[in-house]
């Protein structure tokens, strides 16, 4: 006890912080914690611990409302690495999905497509954490991508051969792998064309050098 008898104990109070605090002040910051716990997409939570940061400087927060102010930063943080991550997939698989567009490379858009299909899903699943502009924006962008791949699939496919066998490895591995991305993509048929397509080519790569090794 700080008191003793009618006396303040010295001795204590040298090692005691002393903060006023008005009821208006902590009423306040209440209110704001409140509201800032009710809030559940990523983008409203990074916005409130920001604006928090800058009420704090002028009205610190009461030392028993301290706990909940860094439990809802942390929050925050994990919220602002969410955003990070969706703002970083969008601008790279924009960057990979115009190069292909421009190439016609159906294998690298369905590639594509399939990065933002994973995180699409993710974000669904995490519901409310997501506003529906940014859903809509990922959606977008996954939909023209898969829209693109099925669009320039015929003729992309008709290129896909090997002559030398030191690029074959590389080659089957690409191949093997986009098959799987148009199944992941709900196109079964395009996936079998292109297993078939590799075959086709295993196969004349094998004529060819059966034809060398005759010679």
């Amino acid at each position: 006890m700080p008191l003793n008898g009618i006396f303040f104990r010295l001795d204590i109070l040298n090692h005691t912080e002393i903060e006023r605090i008005s009821i208006g002040q902590r009423d306040f910051w209440n209110d704001f914690l409140d509201n800032w716990e009710k809030e559940t997409s990523f983008e409203g939570r990074a916005a409130l611990c920001e604006r928090a940061v800058l009420i704090e400087k002028e009205r610190p927060v009461p030392p028993g409302l301290r706990y909940r102010f860094e439990f809802l930063k942390r929050e925050a943080q994990d919220a602002l690495k969410a955003l990070e991550s969706y703002y970083k997939i969008l601008e790279k698989q924009r960057g990979y999905a115009a190069q292909a567009f421009s190439q016609a490379d159906s294998g690298s858009l369905a590639r594509s497509a399939c990065s933002l299909q994973n995180f699409l899903h993710r974000m669904r699943e995490q519901g409310p954490a997501w506003t529906q502009e940014q859903l809509q924006e990922m959606e977008n962008e996954y939909l023209s991508c898969r829209v693109a791949a099925v669009q320039f699939f015929e003729d992309w496919l008709a290129l896909q051969t090997v002559e030398d066998p030191k690029q074959y490895g590389d080659f089957q591995l690409r191949l093997t792998k986009t098959a799987e991305n148009f199944e992941r993509l709900g196109f079964p048929k395009l996936a079998q064309s292109v297993r078939a397509q590799l075959e086709k080519a295993t196969a004349e790569l094998e004529r060819l050098q059966r034809a060398q090794n005759h010679f």
